[in-house]
């Protein structure tokens, strides 16, 4: 079983950098808080000079410490059609000079599109790390 690090903050110094790919750029960043929650920024492959597009869709497997049994996921998506008051700004034309009403939509398109979910946590400690065991008491 992963544990998250004693002392974790939350900062950047806590976190742990992941580079995945060869000559395609893909983060994953992960911060461990001291309140118990785990922050993952993952960005998709993409050509650093342009050349060529990204793919429409990029899956992220990383296994991320959990001690808890069940964990909220909270998913912020951002790309071409979520999140991007650009894309919103070019669909009104790219007025120079935006209207009031063009304005106001603005910052609700750069709003990223946010998902919730729960998922089971699979417990994949060893026996003889039950802490109960070690006070006499019956296992798990």
């Amino acid at each position: 079983m992963s544990r998250v690090p004693a002392g974790s903050s939350g900062r950047l110094s806590d976190a742990r950098r992941f580079r995945v790919g060869t000559g395609r750029i893909a983060l994953a960043l992960v911060t461990w808080h001291g309140d118990g929650r785990v922050t993952v920024l993952a960005g998709a492959p993409v050509d650093a000079s342009g050349q060529t597009p990204g793919p429409e869709r990029h899956a992220l497997r990383r296994s991320v410490p959990v001690v808890a049994p069940e964990a909220c996921v909270r998913r912020s998506l951002v790309d071409e059609e979520h999140g991007n008051a650009r894309t919103a700004w070019q669909r009104m034309a790219g007025p120079r000079s935006p209207r009031p009403r063009q304005i106001d939509v603005l910052p609700e398109a750069a709003e990223p599109a946010r998902r919730h979910l729960g998922l089971p946590v699979e417990d994949e400690a060893p026996p003889w790390t039950d802490e109960r065991r070690l006070l006499g008491r019956e296992p798990r």
